[in-house]
């Protein structure tokens, strides 16, 4: 598997999901589309960039702007130890999930977000 991507009849539904040791290579920006999404688990693959659309997943309290709390998730635990990160970088990766999500909505581009749904 080199790419990970979300199927639209699984996202209303979608808890948990481990993906740990599957070669993966990037995760889509659709993502933020699971918002029933509580773990994460991308450990031990090949990611470099994760989409800053899975900031979105975060609680909404977690939120500084309200355009993304519209979006907000249900995500707690994000596992992405063992890749090849670039964005966002080990260091931050290595804070936590509250840290990785924030620093994906901090470098997400709301306008471009939004403008792209409504395509």
């Amino acid at each position: 598997m080199k790419y990970l991507y979300q199927q639209k009849q699984k996202s209303n539904s979608l808890i948990s999901f481990n993906h740990s040791q599957n070669q993966i290579k990037a995760v889509s920006k659709q993502v933020f589309r699971l918002r029933k999404l509580q773990n994460l688990n991308l450990g031990q693959n090949s990611i470099q960039y994760l989409p800053s659309e899975l900031g979105l997943l975060g609680p909404a309290v977690e939120h500084s702007d309200a355009r993304t709390k519209l979006f907000a998730g249900s995500l707690q635990q994000v596992g992405v130890q063992g890749n090849y990160l670039v964005r966002p970088s080990k260091a931050v990766a290595g804070r936590g999930t509250k840290a990785i999500l924030q620093y994906l909505r901090e470098v997400l581009d709301v306008e471009l977000f939004i403008e792209e749904l409504n395509l």
